[in-house]
């Protein structure tokens, strides 16, 4: 939802000259909340219909043994046609049903990376849905530089598909009409804190977090870290509770507070009061924490990843993500350094460059659209 947002209202700040007309496909009958108002025009799957996608693996199956010149099309698909859709955008196969240009979307690769992290039958699972998107895609959209490294390797035979499209973190303008310092009475927080705004996820390396913490008990027994995020994990359904446990048995509760889940309205003003930012994972894709602080012209901690680096937010500093050492070391010095609340120069910076970066991301997706559209009569009759 975060990613489809940020494209949306990176197209529509396009001038009317050069920006694609946006469709929703709303196969449940409503548009999710977060993106009601974003589209031009929203269709609605027919009633029964299988989708772009779901419903398709008989049909498919058929379609492969019996050597059948072309799959019956979908009842969505010529609805799409019927409304004049030229290219199709999603980040799962459309099947073969489609008789439109597909442009998939892959996130990243961290089953691939980090393949420990998952089950065998997850990691079949994600492998099948990215080839068959990439063998089905006009284009393939990474959104970074290593992602699609990650993509050449995973699927050389389609690289020349592959268009790197990093995204940018829309900030809503109301974000700047208030102090931030509420969030520090709503949670009763201290004014001074990073913010690590990470699910609660085993990659995400909280416990590193922690053992910084516990290093710096004498050296600076004032750094906070408040962190929020969903603490389900799936593949690690234990992870979250042991986590707490163990903050807990450090005596570290009051250093490492754990708010869990909060409104989406309230991560924005928690950043702009931090310190800095922290993001400590082990793998990212291309980090929406990070371009939401570049966006708000936060300072952010970030763990050594190459696409940490790519993404280059200003006055970064960054951290061998297996080192506590090295992190305590940066989270002491970035605390001596850092006042918390907004920093009125950085944030002006960052707001006088929103709007040509949140409009590059813009065009660039619009001419990957173009490049899928031009490319529509020899791909498919």
């Amino acid at each position: 939802m975060h990613y489809l947002r940020n494209l949306c209202l990176a197209i529509r700040s396009l001038g009317d000259e050069e920006r694609p007309e946006i469709l929703f496909v709303a196969t449940s009958g409503a548009v999710a909340p977060a993106l009601v108002g974003l589209a031009d025009r929203v269709v609605e799957a027919p009633r029964g219909s299988e989708g772009l996608g779901l419903g398709q693996r008989l049909i498919n199956r058929v379609h492969r043994r019996t050597r059948l010149s072309l799959p019956a099309e979908t009842s969505t698909s010529r609805r799409l046609r019927a409304e004049g859709a030229s290219v199709v955008f999603g980040c799962f196969d459309p099947g073969e049903g489609l008789r439109l240009p597909f442009v998939g979307w892959i996130p990243d690769f961290q089953h691939v990376r980090l393949a420990a992290m998952f089950a065998a039958e997850e990691r079949g699972a994600r492998d099948a849905q990215f080839r068959a998107l990439a063998e089905r895609a006009a284009l393939v959209v990474l959104s970074s530089r290593d992602a699609r490294a990650d993509f050449e390797g995973f699927a050389p035979e389609h690289r020349d598909k592959a268009r790197v499209l990093p995204f940018v973190a829309s900030i809503p303008g109301a974000v700047y009409e208030a102090d931030p310092a509420w969030v520090c009475r709503q949670y009763r927080l201290p004014e001074r804190f990073f913010y690590l705004p990470n699910q609660f996820w085993k990659h995400k390396n909280h416990r590193l977090v922690l053992d910084a913490l516990d290093i710096l008990r004498d050296r600076e027994p004032d750094v906070v870290v408040v962190c929020t995020g969903n603490s389900s994990d799936h593949r690690n359904p234990t992870y979250f509770g042991e986590l707490l446990a163990d903050i807990s048995a450090r005596g570290l509760r009051e250093r490492m507070v754990v708010l869990g889940m909060v409104p989406s309205e309230h991560i924005l003003p928690l950043m702009r009061q931090s310190v800095a930012l922290l993001q400590p994972s082990l793998f990212e894709g291309w980090s929406t924490t990070v371009e939401e602080a570049k966006s708000l012209g936060k300072r952010a901690v970030l763990s050594d990843l190459v696409v940490h680096r790519e993404q280059d937010p200003p006055r970064a500093a960054y951290f061998d993500r297996s080192s506590a050492e090295d992190l305590a070391s940066v989270l002491s010095a970035v605390w001596r350094d850092a006042a918390p609340g907004p920093n009125l120069r950085l944030e002006a910076e960052a707001r006088a460059a929103f709007t040509e970066r949140q409009r590059g991301f813009g065009r660039m997706f619009a001419r990957a659209v173009e490049e899928a559209a031009d490319g529509r009569v020899a791909r498919r009759s």
